[in-house]
């Protein structure tokens, strides 16, 4: 079978949005390892933190990636996402949570494309 490396191989960037809550980070411990060790060697992998919020130890989480997130989103109001959806919106098309995310998500587009 194909190894994770083998498929990253053919990869331009991966984006990896990582919920920063400890019990999903220590969940997902081997696929992290992997993941910086990949980005050490060169890869271009991008870290994007989902739920930035202030209850997050924000060393801690570095010390955990072995690096600081190159991007985050903040900790958005669940209820905007149902909102959305009973409405067949596009989260995004929410004025509530466009505000808050698309300067970042234009930059993330930016670097991705530009690699």
């Amino acid at each position: 079978g194909t190894t994770f490396e083998e498929l990253f191989e053919d990869m331009d960037t991966m984006v990896l949005v990582l919920d920063p809550m400890p019990s999903k980070l220590l969940g997902a411990e081997a696929l992290f390892d992997r993941l910086r060790n990949m980005k050490f060697r060169g890869h271009d992998v991008i870290f994007v933190v989902n739920k930035e919020n202030d209850g997050i130890n924000r060393k801690e989480l570095r010390d955990f990636l072995g690096c600081a997130a190159d991007f985050t989103i903040p900790m958005l109001d669940a209820a905007e996402f149902y909102r959305a959806e009973y409405n067949c919106e596009i989260p995004a098309a929410r004025k509530a949570i466009r505000e808050r995310t698309e300067a970042m998500f234009l930059e993330l587009l930016s670097r991705v494309l530009t690699r």
